[in-house]
């Protein structure tokens, strides 16, 4: 408990950045982007992730720490990478200030909807297999007093 620690993400594929932890009580919160997160790539957002690159959070011009607090037990660390085209600034401002909220899933789902949507709007079909310029990771981990 209270120790500091630092996330490396890594993707596969070109997209925007979103980073959310679930702890043992369901609580959750957003992780990256966030209000304290002073990324400056030139030319990019702040959530954009490129293949191969690492992304580290916090990062050395973030303004945050993350620190390991209660509760114990099991948690969920779920990075998933959107392409650029998919309209997701709103979901990213909504919980930027890294407070707690309920049901991660739902904004999940909401994340996956848009870029269903977006696929429909280029005209490749929903059915069709998963794209290639999108990434999901799930890590589960357990913090012990």
């Amino acid at each position: 408990m209270g120790q500091e620690l630092t996330i490396r993400v890594m993707s596969s594929t070109d997209g925007q950045l979103f980073l959310f932890n679930q702890d043992s009580d369901g609580r959750s919160y957003q992780i990256f982007p966030n209000r304290f997160s002073g990324r400056d790539v030139i030319g990019q957002s702040q959530m954009q992730i490129s293949a191969g690159m690492i992304v580290t959070v916090p990062g050395p011009t973030d303004g945050f720490a993350l620190r390991i607090t209660p509760p114990t037990g099991l948690n969920r660390l779920i990075a998933v990478v959107v392409p650029p085209s998919v309209r997701i600034d709103d979901i990213a401002q909504k919980h930027a200030d890294m407070g707690t909220f309920d049901n991660v899933d739902s904004i999940l789902e909401e994340i996956a909807r848009r870029e269903r949507q977006a696929r429909t709007e280029k005209g490749v079909a929903v059915e069709e297999a998963a794209p290639k310029n999108r990434a999901v990771g799930i890590w589960v981990y357990e913090i012990v007093p």
